[in-house]
C-alpha cells in the first residue's frame, strides 16, 4: 500500500517546477496605470486616431443658410405647466414631427423650445436619440422661422428615429412656415 502511495506521490511531483519561469513578454502596463500618452513599446508608432468629423449638423444644404443676422435667443422649457400651456396652442402636424406653438408673454424678444417623446416611439435611447435629432435642427431653424414671444414644443413621432436628415430638416420647415405663416390647426379650448 505504500509503494502506491509513493508511486502516486512520485507521479505529481514530476509536474510540479521547482523554478518558477519568468513571463517570456513583459508586462502591458509598467506602471499600476501606465501613460495613456506614449506607446508601450518606444519602437512602435502611435496607432492612427479616428479623424475629427467635419460637419456634425446638416450635410448637405439644399434648404440655403436659415441663419440671420437678426437671431432670437433661444431659450427652453423645463416645467411641466409650460408644455401644457403650449399644448392648448396652435400645432402643425408633419410626417416625422408636430410642432406647437404658443404666444407667451416670459419670452419677450426671444424663442423658446421644448421637446418631448412618448414611450411608444420606442426605449430611452430611441428617445433620447429623436431629442438630439430634434434640438439639433430646431436651433437650426427656429432663429430664423420661429416667432419672438412664442414657445415651441416639439413632439418626436415614429419616424423621427429613422428618417433621412433631409426629410426631418424640410419636415421641420415646412411646419415651422405654416405656424408662422397662420395656415394651421387649433386645439379646442
Amino acid at each position: 500500500m505504500n509503494s502506491a502511495v509513493m508511486a502516486l506521490g512520485d507521479r505529481y511531483e514530476k509536474n510540479i517546477p521547482t523554478v518558477r519561469n519568468r513571463p517570456q513578454t513583459p508586462p502591458r502596463l509598467s506602471l499600476t496605470y501606465g501613460d495613456c500618452k506614449w506607446p508601450q513599446n518606444p519602437r512602435a508608432s502611435p496607432r492612427q486616431r479616428p479623424q475629427a468629423p467635419v460637419c456634425i449638423g446638416m450635410r448637405s444644404a439644399p434648404l440655403g443658410n436659415l441663419m440671420t443676422d437678426t437671431d432670437l435667443k433661444l431659450g427652453s422649457l423645463t416645467k411641466r405647466s409650460e408644455f401644457l400651456h403650449v399644448r392648448d396652442g396652435r400645432y402643425a402636424a408633419r410626417k416625422t414631427v408636430v410642432v406647437q406653438m404658443r404666444k407667451c408673454d416670459a419670452a419677450k424678444d426671444g424663442v423658446r423650445a421644448g421637446f418631448t417623446a412618448t414611450k411608444k416611439i420606442g426605449g430611452a435611447v430611441v428617445r433620447n436619440r429623436c431629442k438630439r435629432r430634434l434640438r439639433a435642427l430646431a436651433r437650426a431653424h427656429l432663429p430664423a422661422l420661429g416667432k419672438p414671444g412664442h414657445d415651441y414644443v416639439f413632439i418626436a413621432r415614429h419616424n423621427t428615429a429613422t428618417a433621412p436628415h433631409d426629410m426631418l430638416a424640410g419636415d421641420i420647415q415646412k411646419a415651422l412656415e405654416k405656424l408662422r405663416a397662420g395656415s394651421h390647426n387649433a386645439r379646442n379650448s
